[in-house]
């Protein structure tokens, strides 16, 4: 058994025209159109329309305007306006043109994927100039579907990043492999600082650098600067711990002698 695909052809329009005309707003009122604040469409259908030598699509909606008007007193107001609207197409997809035999056998299928509109009040005030357009891509197929949808490729979802602070070296590897660690990184950034410019020529006190490779000499002392300050202040407090420990190690083993002794009593 033997598959074939469904679709004998395709063609997309970027700025298919579903409505071009000119809407009357303010029939049986006095005032003056200010502004479109919506536009909705609503039941959207197509409909192939036989034709012996192109394919044709009707399609029929209905388009909800809200809008802002000024009346003869000066206020502003809101008023919705609904139109029932019609409008043909050509797919115009290649290759079938030359085929009107097999154009006969095809339904097209429309494929809205956006929806924009844009208008111009008119010169009297009473309307607007509307153009509705989608971007559209016509699907011709050997049989009748309701609807088809491409189906893009998901890109898999990354993995979780497991997050490692500075608690969780100190736990694993001590606190002097992690100082070890600190001074090799204060090493390798300072020698980058020496000798990562060692190609360009050098400029007296800073004179004449790029403004940014000044900066990130700044920012570079800066983080040498606090970093040893914080190897310092660690191992200052490592050193009152270490003292508070021999403390209480020569309290306990004093009280352990006392004990000792009273045992013996």
């Amino acid at each position: 058994m033997f598959l074939t695909t469904s679709i004998a052809g395709r063609a997309e329009k970027e700025r298919e025209i579903l409505y071009d005309g000119e809407v009357r707003l303010m029939e049986g009122r006095q005032g003056r159109v200010l502004d479109i604040t919506s536009c909705y469409v609503y039941e959207l259908h197509f409909k192939n329309v036989p034709a012996s030598d192109a394919l044709l699509v009707e399609a029929d909606f209905i388009v909800e305007l809200a809008y802002e008007y000024q009346d003869a007193a000066g206020a502003r107001l809101q008023h919705i306006r609904k139109l029932s609207c019609h409008q043909r197409l050509h797919p115009d997809i290649r290759g079938l043109a030359a085929r009107p035999s097999e154009a006969e056998q095809l339904y097209v299928t429309p494929v809205v994927r956006g929806m924009a509109y844009r208008y111009m009040i008119t010169g009297d005030g009473f309307g607007i100039r509307l153009i509705i357009s989608a971007s559209i891509e016509y699907l011709a197929t050997f049989g009748y579907y309701a609807n088809i949808h491409a189906c893009g490729k998901e890109q898999p979802e990354p993995g979780p990043i497991e997050c490692i602070n500075w608690q969780t070296v100190f736990d694993n590897i001590g606190f002097e492999d992690a100082m070890a660690c600190l001074e090799n990184l204060i090493r390798l950034i300072k020698t980058r600082a020496l000798f990562g410019n060692q190609n360009k020529t050098p400029y007296p006190s800073g004179e004449g650098m790029i403004p940014d490779m000044a900066g990130e000499n700044r920012k570079l002392r800066e983080q040498n600067q606090s970093l040893e300050e914080r190897i310092r202040s660690s191992r200052m407090t490592i050193a009152q711990l270490q003292s508070q420990l021999r403390e209480r190690e020569e309290i306990i083993s004093k009280l352990l002698v006392l004990l000792d002794k009273n045992r013996k009593d």
